[in-house]
């Protein structure tokens, strides 16, 4: 059996970090029913 598909959700932030919180809100405010991660950097 296989895995559900995941979407993988990529951030960079380079010195942003007062707008992390926004694009977080704004990425878990979206309807969706499969599974999916939100990855965050800060090159």
């Amino acid at each position: 059996m296989s895995s559900p598909f995941i979407i993988s959700v990529g951030v960079m932030g380079y010195n942003q970090e007062q707008y992390v919180r926004q694009a977080m809100d704004s990425i878990l405010a979206q309807l969706c029913t499969y599974p999916f991660e939100i990855v965050i950097g800060d090159d």
